[in-house]
């Protein structure tokens, strides 16, 4: 099974929230990527469990916006 990091799709679904906030990620601070990036890693493992769907992930990243922008 692909890791849901790996996909076209994701990486789509954080480019529009880097479009969508005005913020590369890049550009966020370092303790903003880490939370950014625990969070990710959480939604990843959350679908690798079976926990939720691959679907589930990509609406909830655009969601993150909001505590990023």
């Amino acid at each position: 099974m692909e890791h849901i990091l790996d996909t076209p799709d994701f990486a789509r679904t954080l480019a529009q929230l880097s479009e969508e906030t005005g913020t590369p990620v890049s550009l966020l601070r370092d303790e903003s990527k880490l939370r950014l990036g625990r969070l990710v890693q959480r939604a990843a493992e959350c679908v690798s469990d079976d926990g939720c769907s691959v679907a589930a992930v990509l609406r909830f990243i655009p969601f993150l916006g909001t505590w990023i922008s």
